[in-house]
């Protein structure tokens, strides 16, 4: 069966670079189908891919600042952190490249 799948990283260096695969389905939480730790980005997509079978990475997730301001916190993690605290959940979850949020 056909399936779309989503593709998630976590880098963090030597054989601690995480990443799974997930099934795109309506129900949450998504079913992680296959996980893993490489040394490095391409071996994680690469595993990834392999046991990805027959479906089709719809989307990807990356745990990684893709950019920062050279002074604090990012527009972005504020605005996160506010849509967090007014659904009522822990601010924590969004970090700040340069430590502490403001």
């Amino acid at each position: 069966m056909f399936r779309n799948l989503i593709l998630g990283l976590d880098p963090g260096g030597e054989n601690r670079f995480g990443w799974c695969i997930s099934e795109d389905t309506e129900c949450l939480p998504l079913p992680i189908l296959h996980r893993g730790v490489a040394s490095h980005a391409q071996g994680a997509i690469d595993a990834a891919l392999r046991l990805g079978g027959t479906g089709r990475i719809a989307g990807a997730g990356i745990d990684s600042p893709l950019f920062w301001t050279p002074n604090g916190d990012r527009k972005v993690d504020k605005l996160l952190r506010q849509s967090i605290r007014r659904k009522g959940g822990p601010t924590t979850t969004v970090m700040c490249p340069f430590g502490k949020p403001a």
